[in-house]
């Protein structure tokens, strides 16, 4: 498939977005700036942060710490496994019943690593950041993270493992790649293998994680800033599509981009762009709103969809850039092997979704 630049939509709507976002650093090689930036922006929402921790990786800095201490009294127990219900309410309440004030993230952790969370992580923690993973070995982590920066609303990057440490400190406590995801996809020389429960058996001294913002997260950023979802009241939980627009392409890595889909009222669209732009970590300002045809896209032919597929009238179709691009990307780039999150069922974190705000 060729790799066109950029749609023209970026170049109105990056400058757009850029208006809002004045300031913000432009993508470096190696690391991208944004990490440290993180947390800080955490550690300063989350004061009375504790300053020791003997026995966890270096470079936690008091972040995890900080939002331990804050989500203090978190429920141990481990209930049995909960029913999938059709509820997004009641299937949340279930799984975190008897969880004590508000650790949400670590609990739904808890219970991916005992096996007892199979399904999506949408509504799972509320206000919580949640991420896109992807596992890599340290030879092909380098040019993936810099398709990464070029991408950025694709995949933006919040945290990143040092090799063969699964341990991501700055995301919560006790956040471990290999375990923290109801599930993973692998791959092999880009194809995909199989699905399991955990890492545990295949990782690596030499594997590289990384973990993007997440669209669900974005949700939550809506309806704090008082956007209607009406969608959830139908049941409704999103689509995704493989649109006929490509990302940037960087050295072996390139692919189609994949947009997640969900309607908004007509006369709260422009408020929803604006809104979006404060958050470029969960993928920032749509894509794309209105004419699915724009992006290659048959409507009623979603890639996956959480419920029935649901556009009310006096509703626009917004699109967004999805973490399941990567595994896109993983497919072309061919690397010897490589895990995914499987779509839907994300990495929950204990970093607040407020800390990444900008403006």
């Amino acid at each position: 498939m060729s790799a066109p630049g950029r749609p023209k939509r970026e170049s109105s709507l990056g400058e757009a977005v850029a208006q809002r976002l004045e300031g913000s650093a432009s993508g470096a090689p190696g690391r991208p700036k944004r990490e440290s930036s993180l947390g800080e922006a955490v550690a300063k929402r989350l004061e009375g942060s504790a300053s020791g921790a003997p026995g966890r990786p270096k470079r936690e800095s008091s972040l995890g710490e900080a939002v331990a201490k804050r989500l203090e009294g978190s429920a141990s127990g481990t209930p049995g496994r909960p029913k999938r219900e059709s509820s997004l309410g009641e299937a949340v309440a279930q799984r975190l019943e008897g969880s004590a004030s508000g650790a949400p993230g670590l609990r739904v952790r808890q219970l991916a690593r005992a096996g007892q969370w199979a399904g999506t992580t949408r509504g799972s923690a509320p206000g919580m950041l949640q991420c896109n993973v992807v596992v890599l070995p340290q030879s092909e982590a380098e040019a993936f993270g810099e398709w990464c920066e070029r991408n950025a609303d694709i995949a933006p990057v919040v945290a990143r493992t040092e090799p063969g440490n699964p341990v991501l400190p700055e995301l919560g406590e006790d956040v471990d790649l290999r375990l923290d995801l109801p599930a993973y996809r692998l791959f092999e020389h880009g194809q995909a293998v199989g699905e399991v429960a955990d890492l545990r058996a295949v990782w690596r001294d030499d594997l590289v994680g990384f973990a993007f913002g997440c669209s669900f997260s974005l949700e939550d950023a809506l309806r704090a800033g008082g956007i209607p979802l009406d969608y959830e009241e139908r049941g409704f939980g999103g689509a995704i599509y493989v649109t006929s627009r490509e990302s940037q392409p960087h050295r072996h890595y390139g692919g189609p981009l994949v947009v997640s889909m969900r309607p908004i009222r007509q006369e709260w669209v422009a408020s929803t762009l604006e809104l979006c732009a404060r958050y470029p970590q969960l993928h920032g300002a749509p894509v794309h709103a209105g004419d699915p045809a724009a992006l290659g896209i048959v409507l009623n032919q979603p890639l996956q969809s959480l419920g029935p597929l649901s556009v009310a009238p006096g509703e626009v179709p917004v699109f967004w850039a999805c973490g399941v691009t990567t595994q896109y990307v993983i497919e072309q780039a061919r690397p010897a092997w490589a895990a995914s999150h499987v779509s839907a069922r994300m990495l929950v974190t204990d970093v607040p979704i407020e800390a990444l705000r900008r403006g």
